[in-house]
């Protein structure tokens, strides 16, 4: 349990039981005017100083902050009481809340989906910064994620993600099915950079298997396109498209000799 003494608030954010909870927020609904920010967070505004249900309820919370809290300081029980007058924010965690259950789901288009069923909310700051850059999130409403993996070391980091047991210190499930996911991993290759060749093939937008006589024929109708007497273009660029088309044309020929 944290209690934050600002200058114009005090602050307290609780974990504990839904029992706990429950009594917690009966006793503040029937004694206080309040404001719901959100269904595990309110707000009681300022009231008179010497109230005592609002005294009754600091001694309250500092009795949770006690139990709760190895290293707890006495003197916090003076200071809250000397705070009669400043408002109130309450932030609730129960405790059967704070339990997480992923959901992986593996696709043959590189892309793994993540379904997460938890209502605690550093889950999603998590996520996002563990794979910060891959991953995008689908739908606010189910909490869907999406993870785009090309490389190795994305393999690496969604692996090592899968076998985690805790997610900032809250524990988590992970359902998966093992195999699907060793599948899809074998699915997911580095790209190889282009040799010289298999870039002249991709300069003329040709096949490997077509024949040579099929390439030149190619290579003429883009040389006539490029040609800086022939071309629209400007001369300095056409000239440095046609002499590219030209390496690209006798680098095929050799390989075409060859073979």
């Amino acid at each position: 349990m944290q209690v934050l003494l600002g200058l114009e608030h005090t602050i307290f954010k609780l974990d504990g039981t839904l029992d706990a909870y429950k009594q917690l927020k009966d006793f503040i609904d029937l004694n206080f005017d309040v404001k719901y920010i959100q269904e595990n967070r309110l707000f009681i505004p300022l009231c008179e100083p010497y109230n005592h249900k609002r005294k009754f309820l600091m001694k309250w919370l500092y009795s949770e902050y006690k139990k709760n809290t190895k290293n707890f300081k006495k003197e916090l029980k003076f200071e809250l009481i000397k705070r009669l007058n400043k408002p109130i924010h309450i932030h609730f965690q129960p405790k059967e809340n704070q339990k997480i259950i992923i959901s992986a789901t593996f696709y043959d288009n590189q892309v793994c989906q993540l379904v997460v069923d938890s209502k605690n909310e550093l889950c999603e700051n998590y996520l996002l910064h563990y794979f910060a850059g891959h991953i995008r999130l689908k739908s606010l409403s189910f909490h869907l994620y999406e993870i785009k993996v090309k490389t190795k070391k994305q393999k690496l980091s969604l692996k090592n993600f899968l076998k985690k047991s805790h997610l900032n210190g809250v524990p988590v499930t992970m359902n998966y099915n093992e195999k699907a996911l060793e599948l899809f991993l074998n699915l997911i290759e580095e790209k190889k950079p282009l040799s010289e060749v298999d870039r002249a093939f991709k300069i003329l937008k040709v096949d490997k298997s077509d024949s040579l006589k099929e390439i030149k024929k190619r290579y003429r109708k883009l040389a006539k396109n490029y040609h800086p007497d022939l071309s629209a273009l400007d001369y300095e660029e056409s000239t440095k498209k046609f002499q590219i088309l030209s390496e690209a044309f006798n680098l095929i020929k050799k390989y075409k000799e060859v073979a």
